[in-house]
């Protein structure tokens, strides 16, 4: 399915013509994140912190994956990864849909990941990329790059910063939802922030 608080933030291009003629910059929007889905301007924002681990994840992605196609363009989606430890082995599933990502794949590599999370190892990871039809030497570089690696630092960063004690946990809009990760509950909750100011 699927989705990092979001940056937003401008690249500039400079549009060159004859020596007579002034540069004239014009701003473009910044690239999606690659963690997220659904308009950026959606009235409800979903934020899920998860872990691949976790089978209680798992069953929440299923419920996420059967709700949220239900309110179409009104929610925009987030995934965040809450990983076990602070250890590389930790993150390496989520770094795995990231480098994905790299490659227009990151929801697709995210539910195999959440499918198969007992059989998603250091190993089967590229069997997974093969499977996806990803670039084998790119999504490798991708996966053990500084960049994935910076984007699971800042998602536990940010569990951190919200002192989330367990996973799975879900914002909307804003608000820890402590209701359970039912569909009906997941529903309501969503139509309620529809509603809020």
């Amino acid at each position: 399915m699927r989705p990092a608080a979001w940056r937003t933030c401008a690249r500039l291009g400079v549009l060159l013509g004859s020596a007579a003629t002034a540069a004239i910059a014009t701003a473009q929007p910044a690239a999606r994140p690659l963690n997220e889905r659904g308009p950026s301007d959606a009235p409800v924002t979903v934020v899920e912190f998860c872990s691949y681990d976790s089978e209680a994840c798992s069953r929440l992605d299923i419920v996420l994956e059967a709700v949220l196609p239900e309110f179409g363009d009104g929610v925009r989606f987030v995934f965040r990864h809450v990983p076990a430890d602070d250890t590389p082995a930790a993150s390496l599933r989520y770094r795995a849909a990231l480098a994905a990502g790299q490659q227009g794949q990151f929801w697709p590599m995210h539910g195999l990941l959440m499918a198969n999370r007992q059989h998603a190892t250091a190993a089967d990871i590229p069997l997974m990329a093969r499977q996806l039809g990803l670039e084998p030497q790119r999504f490798q570089s991708d996966l053990d790059g500084a960049a994935a690696v910076a984007a699971a630092a800042s998602d536990r960063d940010a569990a951190r910063a919200l002192n989330l004690a367990a996973t799975p946990a879900l914002l909307i809009n804003g608000r820890l939802v402590s209701a359970g990760f039912d569909a009906t509950s997941l529903r309501a909750a969503i139509r309620g922030a529809h509603r809020s100011p």
